[in-house]
């Protein structure tokens, strides 16, 4: 019997990997026992097992047959149709895959019809797992007991996929359902991607992105005479997925980039398939707890396809350390600003002073969150609080920037030292204000999805990304460097309309203004530019390295560029010790007099 022959041939694992021509031989064999249409048990056992087999193959005998692999999927699909033509259920559980080909009364089913591989309640799920007899079990209804044990992976048909009312069938009406898992993904090798599959971005390039299949792959049959209109309609199909992420990633260097359910679909002309999202919809992706529920619009081969940066934490630590040593640095240099400004009542007295109080103070909440959010990255609902207030303090600092820059335009250009009147409370409510509205409207219009993640502790890539942060920095940035060109303008080419001082007090006063300009246009400008640069531009390391040091260091180039190097701060340093002062001079003076010819020096 030709099926008894494959089984046995596919037995021979180091045979068939001895030569790839040999998978196609027995592919092909496998297709022309299955063209016969043989419904018998014994063929039916015989193709399961055959595949069973095939299944054993290593991943690159069937990688390297990309046509082959998925036409044993359609074959052994086929093969169940056939059986599904005769009386009687068939049921097969082997170590890779497991088959229940059952004819289903509908009068027993009152809502769904559920298939589930079920798992230990104590253990979790081991990739490479076998497939066990007891383990597969199908339910009248979609909620397993309270006893039931975990489910690893489960498809759920409604009744109402079935067509007809349910009153119809209650005489003697059967449909055949057909059920089938599959341990891994290994045939289902797709001939295109879905995103990107072993998408190399340069050869040169230390990221490849790959895309893997997480979980088990469910199959769900049901003869299309059956079908009702409802199932392309609306969601009648539900899979849930206890998905694999761990094992996948076991790389410290690799990175998973994103998650979603997915079908498989044939190319009827090749028998070639591939992974898609159409007609999907993941209503639950809790991560923690590696728990994914699908609803699908089909009735197809079901998963969980991960999209997953290869080499992405290859520099990632460099960069974690980089970040958190300089936020840390600059967080206390910031505190020690505040200090000197709140302390020093000549600094205090000044306007600008106070804005860079505020400045100080913004820069300062950021990175206090920042610290905090990289503990809490595990708790999505303090990681969506830090993220919100990442994103507050963000926007806060970016507008005190603005206002710092409107400040030196009225000072330079407009020539009011005394400066708009309430100035300084009109700041304060568009800085704090303006960051407010624009943080609770991203928290409210996406119900705070946006500050939701697994990963990091800000907002995700979207509308509210774009719209509600990188909008003002782009507009923030643009803002600060037409002021900063005007005011170096009118300080270089007039220099007699900035002060009517002295010269030498103009020349300081020209210095102190144009340091505070490149000081802030280093403080946001250029580390915002070197973001975008490494958000464009994956390839180029050295912009992501640039960006995370300018972002790191800028509490410490404040400190040093507005106390430090500040000459008023120097002035005022050196009035507080001036004690300390004249009594080193004091007593080097009787050190020098006690030395001279005549004196007598007491012992």
């Amino acid at each position: 019997m030709a099926a008894k022959i494959i089984e046995n041939v596919t037995k021979n694992v180091e045979f068939v990997e001895g030569d790839p021509l040999r998978l196609h031989l027995i592919l092909t064999s496998l297709l022309s026992v299955v063209a016969k249409e043989d419904s018998s048990v014994e063929v039916t056992g015989l193709v399961v097992e055959a595949i069973n087999n095939v299944m054993n193959f290593d991943d690159k005998i069937l990688r390297s047959n990309l046509s082959e692999t998925a036409r044993f999927v359609r074959a052994l699909e086929q093969q169940i149709t056939a059986f599904q033509k005769k009386v009687g259920n068939f049921s097969n559980i082997l170590s890779n895959l497991g088959i229940l080909a059952v004819k289903t009364h509908l009068t027993t089913v009152d809502h769904n019809l559920t298939f589930g591989y079920i798992g230990q309640a104590d253990k979790g799920f081991v990739e490479g797992a076998f497939i066990r007899k007891n383990n597969i079990a199908i339910f009248g209804e979609y909620k397993l007991d309270d006893d039931e044990k975990r489910i690893l992976a489960s498809v759920s048909v409604s009744a109402d996929v079935f067509g007809l009312p349910t009153e119809a069938y209650k005489n003697s009406t059967t449909v055949p359902v057909s059920f089938i898992i599959y341990r891994n993904a290994k045939l289902f090798v797709p001939y295109k991607p879905a995103q990107h599959v072993e998408k190399e971005l340069d050869k040169t390039d230390s990221v490849i992105e790959t895309e893997l299949i997480a979980s088990h792959v469910v199959s769900l049959q049901i003869e299309e005479k059956y079908h009702s209109y409802t199932l392309s309609r609306k969601p009648s199909v539900f899979a849930t997925f206890f998905t694999n992420l761990h094992p996948k990633t076991a790389n410290p260097d690799d990175k998973v980039e994103s998650q979603h359910c997915v079908a498989w679909d044939y190319v009827d002309e090749t028998g070639n398939g591939f992974w898609s999202k159409d007609g999907c919809d993941t209503l639950l992706d809790d991560r923690n707890k590696r728990l994914t529920v699908c609803s699908f619009r089909r009735l197809t081969n079901f998963g969980v396809l991960i999209r997953v940066r290869k080499g992405y934490y290859k520099y990632s630590v460099t960069l974690y350390f980089i970040t958190l040593i300089g936020s840390i640095i600059s967080a206390v240099c910031l505190l020690l600003c505040l200090v000197t400004f709140l302390s020093l009542k000549k600094l205090r007295s000044k306007q600008p002073t106070h804005i860079h109080i505020n400045l100080c103070t913004s820069l300062l909440g950021f990175y206090l969150a920042f610290l905090f959010s990289l503990l809490a990255v595990s708790n999505l609902v303090l990681c969506s609080i830090l993220s919100a207030t990442i994103h507050f303090f963000c926007l806060a600092t970016l507008f005190w920037m603005s206002v710092e820059a409107m400040n030196m335009y009225c000072t330079f250009v407009r020539m009011k030292q005394s400066g708009i009147r309430f100035f300084l409370p009109i700041a304060c409510l568009f800085a704090y204000g303006c960051s407010a509205v624009t943080t609770i409207l991203v928290a409210i219009f996406d119900k705070g999805n946006d500050y939701k993640s697994v990963q990091y502790c800000f907002l995700q890539p979207g509308m509210a990304l774009y719209f509600g942060f990188l909008a003002e920095v782009a507009f923030s940035f643009l803002f600060n460097a037409i002021i900063c060109v005007v005011v170096v303008r009118k300080v270089l080419c007039r220099p007699l309309m900035v002060s009517r001082t002295t010269e030498n007090a103009r020349r300081k006063e020209i210095i102190t203004r144009l340091r505070h300009c490149v000081t802030f246009w280093f403080v946001f400008g250029l580390s915002w530019v070197f973001g975008f640069l490494a958000a464009a531009d994956s390839k180029t390391e050295i912009f992501l390295y640039l960006f995370c040091i300018c972002i790191a260091v800028q509490g410490l180039v404040m400190f040093l560029m507005l106390c430090v190097c500040n000459p008023e701060f120097r002035d005022v340093f050196l009035k507080l010790y001036p004690r300390r002062s004249a009594s080193a001079t004091i007593n080097l003076t009787d050190l020098s007099h006690s030395h001279k010819p005549g004196h007598n020096v007491k012992t």
